[in-house]
């Protein structure tokens, strides 16, 4: 009798089990893609970042090559070497600076696009955006109405 029960009992387990499972399964998830070199390609905020960054590179640039002709204006080697130090640690400082700025702006890009990817998903129903190099077959791509609003 004990027996019957315990057969019973893991039986009912066993469909409830895959009932679950089944509405899980089948349950419609809208998914879609989204081409992210493209986003981010056509994004205006990392266009001027990338700009920005050009300009402070040149300018960078520029101050190294003006503090290498201070340098060797000066005859004294000692004082020359001593120069030469504390140009090279300053030009350190400024190189740092501009790498922290642009990684900084670069990470509030990355946020914003990210945001702009969550709206238009949720306003649109999806369930899950994945990138579309990751996707062969089967999904709906949002990335053109994510392209209009970042602009």
């Amino acid at each position: 009798m004990k027996k019957g029960y315990v057969v019973l009992a893991v039986a009912i387990a066993f469909v409830l089990g895959a009932a679950v499972c089944c509405g899980l399964c089948c349950r419609k998830s809208k998914v879609a893609v989204v081409d992210i070199m493209s986003i981010v390609g056509k994004s205006e905020q990392v266009q001027n970042l990338k700009a920005q960054q050009a300009a402070q590179t040149e300018a960078l640039g520029q101050w190294l090559q003006a503090a290498q002709a201070e340098i060797e204006k000066v005859k004294d080697e000692a004082k020359k070497e001593e120069l030469s130090k504390q140009r090279a640690a300053e030009f350190v400082q400024r190189r740092d600076a501009v790498a922290q700025q642009y990684a900084t702006m670069l990470q509030e890009a990355d946020k914003s696009i990210t945001e702009s990817i969550v709206k238009i998903a949720k306003k649109k129903g999806y369930k899950l955006v994945v990138p579309k190099n990751l996707v062969i077959y089967g999904s709906d791509d949002i990335t053109e109405e994510v392209e209009k609003v970042i602009k």
